[in-house]
């Protein structure tokens, strides 16, 4: 009886040990999940649409939103897999909704309500767990901070928007700037 209770206990430090570790390996890869190259190979993609739509109002019209898109998915800003989340005021929501498929529409009015949609969705804690690029299509420099946090956590940037019309120190931050027009341009150009 007492090499049974011996075997017994043996059996059981040793099931105990088997967790213990496992639960370690698990706490060690938590943590290595969180390294930046264990990143998922996709991009987070945020569209101001209205700054991308410029101040003329005339576009603001379902063919200036459809050629904003095209522009973003043929200059290969937006690939498959990547999470793309679109802001505009509610007065335009309708059309935008038309023509972004999947995307994630957010919407807000007032003063700067796209940029502050956009905010609000992408925490840095969520930017660091889900892309290892970040897109931010808007030249408007309340991105800049965002721009930055990504920067230094050793992300990928790229910021898309109007050389005219992009906040300089947007465009000074960005890992990479690409111009991209209005939508009267795109037309032009297909």
């Amino acid at each position: 009886m007492a090499t049974d209770d011996r075997h017994d206990r043996a059996n059981d430090t040793g099931r105990e040990r088997h967790r213990s570790e496992r639960h370690g390996r698990r706490g060690r890869r938590a943590a290595r999940d969180r390294h930046p190259s264990r990143r998922p190979h996709r991009s987070i993609v945020i569209v101001d649409i209205e700054n991308l739509l410029g101040a003329d109002p005339t576009w603001a019209t379902s063919e200036g939103v459809q050629a904003t898109v095209a522009a973003l998915v043929q200059r290969a800003v937006i690939r498959e897999g990547d999470l793309v989340y679109v802001a505009c005021n509610p007065g335009l929501a309708p059309i935008v909704a038309g023509h972004i498929g999947s995307w994630h529409l957010q919407v807000r009015s007032g003063a700067d309500g796209a940029d502050l949609a956009l905010l609000d969705v992408v925490s840095d804690d969520f930017l660091h767990r889900a892309a290892e690029r970040v897109v931010v299509a808007s030249g408007d420099g309340a991105f800049t901070p965002l721009v930055q946090r990504c920067n230094h956590a050793g992300q990928s940037t790229v910021v898309v928007a109007d050389a005219r019309s992009t906040s300089r120190s947007l465009r000074l931050h960005a890992g990479r700037f690409l111009p991209l027009g209005r939508p009267a341009q795109f037309a032009l150009a297909a």
